[in-house]
């Protein structure tokens, strides 16, 4: 590959080499084989920033091991253990709400935070008497699937736990180009659910879930971060959430929803809200959002919606049955 190499200041064929190098993590120096990009004519190493994230990244996941530190994946499976959001963890174990996150993302816990994670994950007791000292800081759905998470320990999960798994874990590989820059937050998008459902009668469910879409694509487009962090796909009738079947399934077997089929000229079936919308979990930005997408799609139908779509460049520009990138956000037709 040709690259530009500063020691000789000018374009090179470079190749990328693998070599010992070290890094100061937390005061530690970790050795590492790193891969480094090199020119071919002078033999210095040339900086890459891909490559020495990718080498940092290694290094920390070392640092981990050396000292027993739990890892991002770790984090990830802790929270599915319980059913616990990000949000929702760290409230429980009193931490702001972006500590978790950074955990996720890479950032290596301090030793305090990791006993306290490490006590959470293996001592049911613990993990119970902080839910109970702290349940009152959970939506309703969240402070549900935990109470059934302390009375399914050591049985298999429930279906409704498995599907919220399985979803979160779909959308995670995806990477953040398709989920808006942010983790899938299941709480918000079920309200969302629960908001279109709530204020649109007879609610169609090919309406429902371009509306779904509208609404994360047009907070990207203000805001430069999706609302729920859902991926969506490219359908023949619109942009619809990847895997939205297990989405479906497990609002119902949640209780959240039931479906009807549509009386009406056309097939299809009508979602209906069984519990109340949770505002609580919106800030007001996303709630004009939420509010933006029902207005201007209010009267349209569910042809007219996928009409709508078919003219976004998010739908144009994309293969059919692919994942559709947040960055055209940036260029919808149909919101401002």
């Amino acid at each position: 590959m040709i690259v530009f190499c500063p020691s000789c200041n000018a374009d090179r064929d470079a190749s990328i080499r693998q070599m010992e190098e070290s890094y100061p993590v937390k005061g530690d120096t970790i050795t590492i084989t790193a891969n480094v990009m090199v020119c071919g004519v002078c033999g210095e190493a040339i900086y890459d920033d891909e490559l020495d994230s990718e080498n940092l990244q290694r290094a920390y996941a070392k640092y981990r091991e050396k000292h027993g530190l739990l890892s991002p994946e770790d984090l990830r499976e802790l929270r599915a253990k319980y059913g616990l959001s990000q949000r929702g963890l760290s409230g429980l174990l009193g931490w702001s709400p972006a500590t978790i996150a950074r955990y996720e993302a890479g950032a290596i816990p301090s030793a305090a935070h990791n006993a306290q994670l490490v006590r959470f994950r293996d001592d049911s007791s613990y993990a119970l008497e902080l839910y109970e000292a702290g349940k009152s800081k959970l939506n309703r759905l969240e402070a549900k699937r935990v109470a059934e998470a302390f009375t399914s320990l050591g049985a298999e999960n429930s279906l409704a736990r498995a599907l919220a798994h399985s979803l979160t874990s779909q959308y995670t590989k995806s990477g953040p180009q398709y989920t808006g820059n942010r983790d899938l937050d299941l709480d918000k998008l079920v309200n969302m659910v629960l908001f279109f459902a709530s204020s649109l009668p007879d609610l169609v469910k090919s309406k429902l879930l371009k509306l779904l879409w509208y609404a994360d694509f047009l907070h990207f487009k203000r805001q430069g971060i999706s609302m729920s962090g859902t991926v969506y796909v490219k359908n023949h009738y619109g942009p619809i959430p990847a895997h939205h079947e297990t989405l479906m399934t497990y609002m119902l077997e949640e209780g959240v929803i039931e479906m009807r089929p549509y009386e009406g000229p056309y097939e299809g079936d009508c979602v209906l809200p069984l519990v109340d919308f949770d505002r609580e979990l919106f800030s007001e930005e996303e709630l004009e959002v939420l509010n933006a997408v029902l207005v201007r799609f209010k009267n349209s139908t569910a042809r007219d919606l996928s009409d709508s779509s078919h003219a976004e460049d998010g739908y144009q520009k994309v293969d059919m049955k692919q994942l559709i990138p947040y960055v055209y956000a940036n260029s919808l037709k149909a919101l401002n």
